[in-house]
């Protein structure tokens, strides 16, 4: 039986929301897991930069490989290192453990990266050549925010259970319990529902053997098309901002709050509150203006714009209120900004390569998050954190400049696109 345009969807959106559970039920304790277990805090930093560098190491051949061998393999694949990662946290006591924790946590961060919208794309398309997609990710984007909101929420509820309540464990643990769980019917939900048409049968050495030929091709079609690499440059400005929130937010608040005891106790209602700012910006992002809804780079553009105002009031707040509005705000464009970026890179690319480039988009991203981590915060540390701010909003703005000139392909450029040509004038 023929797939529809909402059966298709319905997936999509879906496997979007089961995703995101787990990190929502393992992000707001995942400091406190490690430290629980004895690590100080120079080891955590350790264990958060091999995360990083693995998820750099294997973003484009797990691109490549999905491109190759299937896209719901290789979700399948992510969900398995996903649980492996949650246990190893759940279980592990020493520094060699969650490193190796750390590598699989990467390794299905890298291969989670694409396949599932390049296979939503390339599904929907093939039955609707004209569909819109701007919608669909928008309401990925409210799913995956809901889904990180769920998880926080239940989170902080199993913080608050009586000790050893659950399994005997600690209720710093607990949420690693909830998050394999989550990821385990992520698995099972993939299994079930996403199907992708069959692939001339081989082995699967000459499957992987394809890989590099694959990456070859999308990182030159990354590179021949003007628009992309304005994309790709945006990718990595938008996580230079980003990374100034995420490793500050908590020390900022512990400044003002009176310690990190104190801030402790909110931080799964603030990572909570991220989430529902992105759900805010996710749904925004189709509902813009006749004008803005047909210019989505300029959009981006002006949610980016946006975003560094928010960096700057962020570095120049005393309040933990207006610090918290101040972020809110930020995260509520990026969520804008990013579904605007979604489309606009999804119409520019390939069918065959689409989740090699989505790779080389997010190893973008993820460059800007190790540049930023290692230029950046320092930086902060040296002086203070709205210094930090400060640069990431300058990093925001710039990337709105790049941005405002990426525009949607002409009939003709679709044409060139799809049949494989070499490079656009956009």
């Amino acid at each position: 039986m023929t797939d529809t345009v909402g059966q298709v969807r319905r997936v999509f959106l879906s496997i979007t929301f089961l995703r995101w559970i787990g990190p929502g039920l393992i992000v707001p304790v995942l400091v406190l897991v490690l430290t629980f277990n004895g690590l100080d805090l120079a080891q955590v930093g350790i264990v958060f930069a091999v995360y990083g560098a693995t998820t750099v190491l294997f973003e484009l051949p797990t691109g490549g490989l999905a491109d190759s061998i299937g896209r719901r393999s290789v979700l399948i694949m992510a969900g398995i290192l996903f649980i492996a990662l949650d246990v190893l946290l759940l279980v592990g006591t020493t520094l060699p453990v969650f490193l190796l924790a750390a590598f699989l946590g990467g390794a299905g961060r890298a291969l989670s990266s694409g396949p599932l919208e390049s296979w939503y794309v390339d599904r929907a398309r093939a039955i609707d050549p004209s569909l819109v997609l701007r919608k669909d990710f928008s309401t990925a984007g409210v799913l995956e925010g809901v889904a990180l909101l769920c998880g926080a929420l239940a989170s902080v509820g199993l913080a608050n259970l009586p000790p050893g309540s659950i399994a005997g464990l600690s209720n710093v643990l607990v949420s690693a319990l909830g998050a394999a769980i989550a990821d385990g019917v992520f698995v099972l939900a993939v299994l079930g529902t996403v199907r992708e048409p069959e692939r001339s049968r081989g082995s699967i050495g000459s499957a992987f053997g394809e890989v590099p030929a694959v990456i070859r091709d999308g990182v030159r079609i990354a590179g021949s098309r003007r628009s992309i690499r304005l994309l790709l440059g945006t990718t990595f400005g938008v996580a230079v901002a980003a990374v100034s929130i995420e490793t500050l937010w908590q020390p900022r608040y512990a400044d003002l709050l009176g310690g990190p005891h104190e801030a402790a106790k909110i931080a799964g209602l603030v990572v909570a509150g991220f989430a529902l700012a992105s759900v805010v910006g996710s749904a925004l992002a189709q509902h813009l203006p006749g004008r803005l809804a047909d210019a989505p780079g300029r959009s981006a553009a002006v949610a980016l714009t946006f975003s560094a105002f928010g960096l700057v009031a962020m570095a120049a707040s005393n309040d933990p209120w207006l610090l918290t509005f101040s972020i809110l705000c930020v995260y509520a464009f990026f969520a804008l900004s990013h579904v605007l970026r979604q489309e606009l890179l999804h119409e520019w690319v390939p069918s065959e390569r689409r989740t090699t480039i989505v790779s080389v988009d997010s190893l973008a991203g993820q460059l800007g998050n190790v540049g930023a981590s290692l230029v950046l915060v320092p930086i902060a540390g040296a002086t203070s954190i709205a210094t930090g701010w400060l640069l990431g909003a300058a990093a925001a703005f710039v990337a709105s400049l790049v941005v405002a000139s990426v525009r949607m392909p002409t009939d003709a450029e679709r044409q060139q696109i799809h049949a494989g040509a070499p490079a656009d004038t956009a």
